[in-house]
């Protein structure tokens, strides 16, 4: 690139707050101002000082946090709860924390709207902390008692521009109207980037959502992206990486007798993903589970994800296949998750398994079944998880297990994901002899042959085992 181009773009302040950064392409406009717009209740405040917090604990870049509504300590208390220490981080001198309670006379001077007051008090905090960022929550409550939609205007231009001249990178929050407000769209006019929140519904399931509206001079990402206030803050769910970084020619065999010799390389590739589709009852989890008990006999850790089972039923209706679950338990190997479909909204299932991951480590993770959260997403949302996992965990070589429901009559699950696995495995019953028969069958294997046709699938004592073909 064109080393001037280079230098015109516009710098940016990373977040770090997952998933943020990676959809506004490097972070906020550094030393512009930001808009955080939602309705009561969205995240708003969250947002912004999580972006002065993270700059202090992760960037080295003191900041200042201006709150006209919340106090002090109901603020420390609120961030504690997902780890902030405020005091700390106030003694080491890199916070400022301000709760602005200015009398409404002390900014009219002859009649006329001066902000000169505010502006000292902000002065007197970043100068204080020598500050990079500035989160001021929530704006309105400086010009409520503007009128006139000119001077608001007049004097918000001038707050940004003193801000812009301190090169502070600058976030506001401003509460969307339940009503219309001659104020409204004033703000995200004159502000750089604007980001709005928002709940969506499905159901009875509400959805916490994010979107970029505008960004001055930077691409972004253009969509709405479901987000989580977790133990740890604001969390976006992972964005797609176009380029994924690890491969690997190591196998991990699928612990079905007979299954493997269908498979050139004798399994599937590490960190590879496999779907296992069948109708009720045709034993999706016990195949699912045998790869998971292939991967621990070798020493490896296995995380699964179960949302019709409990964690003590499945472990007991393995035993009739001779899987002992809980000596693998007892060795650290195995980590079994329930959770109903219902409980939580699809970001939330879908942070859970990361963060579940990130404390785990685990080799192989197996969701059981994925399309369970069709009740609380639309197919395409399931979809785009389905896109998120599978990027994230090829990136760590992490082998996932998808297990699918069909409906009788369907040959494939009601989400679309054949085409993004790399295996897939379909059961299936026949009859014979007046008796129903799973058969297993080898759909497709990415980068090794495999045998076509289908076998029978046996549950016995010692395990799973396929049988003559059909």
């Amino acid at each position: 690139m064109n080393e001037r181009i280079s230098n015109l773009q516009i710098k940016k302040v990373k977040t770090g707050i997952e998933g943020l950064d990676e959809i506004t392409f490097g972070g906020l406009p550094f030393a512009r101002p930001t808009l955080i717009s939602g309705y009561a209740g969205s995240g708003k405040t969250v947002l912004a000082i999580q972006f002065v917090l993270n700059g202090i604990q992760y960037y080295n870049e003191p900041g200042v946090f201006i709150t006209l509504e919340e106090t002090e300590n109901d603020l420390r208390k609120n961030m504690a709860s997902f780890g902030y220490d405020l005091d700390e981080m106030e003694k080491s001198g890199k916070l400022a924390i301000d709760n602005i309670r200015i009398d409404q006379t002390q900014l009219h001077k002859s009649g006329k709207f001066d902000l000169t007051p505010l502006f000292l008090r902000i002065e007197e905090a970043t100068k204080k902390v020598g500050a990079k960022r500035i989160a001021i929550d929530t704006f309105e409550q400086i010009f409520s008692e503007i009128k006139d939609r000119d001077i608001f205007r007049q004097e918000l231009v001038r707050l940004i521009h003193w801000l812009k001249e301190k090169e502070l990178t600058t976030v506001f929050t401003s509460e969307k109207p339940a009503i219309t407000n001659p104020k409204a769209g004033i703000n995200e006019f004159i502000t750089d980037c604007v980001i709005n929140l928002s709940h969506s519904q499905l159901e009875n399931v509400y959805t916490r959502r994010l979107h970029i509206l505008k960004f001055r001079g930077s691409m972004h990402g253009t969509n709405e992206y479901p987000f989580l206030i977790s133990s740890k803050g604001i969390s976006l769910l992972p964005i797609t990486s176009v380029e994924i970084h690890h491969v690997s020619e190591d196998v991990l065999p699928t612990g079905v007798e007979g299954l493997d010799e269908k498979i050139s390389k004798k399994g599937f590739y590490v960190g590879s993903n496999t779907l296992i589709s069948g109708t009720s009852g045709v034993g999706k989890t016990s195949v699912a589970m045998s790869v998971c008990l292939a991967a621990m006999k070798r020493n490896k850790k296995a995380l699964f994800f179960t949302f019709e089972e409990s964690k003590s039923q499945l472990m007991r209706n393995m035993k009739s296949l001779g899987f002992e679950l809980e000596e693998f338990e007892k060795k650290g190997l195995l980590k079994i998750v329930t959770s109903r479909p219902t409980a939580l909204g699809i970001e939330a299932h879908l942070v859970t398994l990361y963060e579940n991951i990130e404390d785990f480590r685990p080799d192989v993770v197996a969701l059981d079944p994925v399309t369970d959260l069709v009740e609380v997403g639309t197919k395409k949302e399931v979809r785009g998880m389905i896109v998120r996992i599978i990027d994230y965990l090829k990136n760590n070589l992490i082998t996932v297990i998808f297990t699918a429901l069909i409906s009788s009559g369907s040959n494939s699950p009601s989400v679309q994901m054949s085409s993004m696995v790399d295996n897939w495995i379909k059961l299936d019953i026949s009859k014979k002899e007046n008796e129903n028969q799973p058969y297993i069958t080898i759909v497709k294997t990415r980068g090794m042959e495999h045998a076509r046709n289908s076998s029978l699938l046996k549950f016995t004592g010692e395990g799973l085992k396929t049988e003559e073909s059909i």
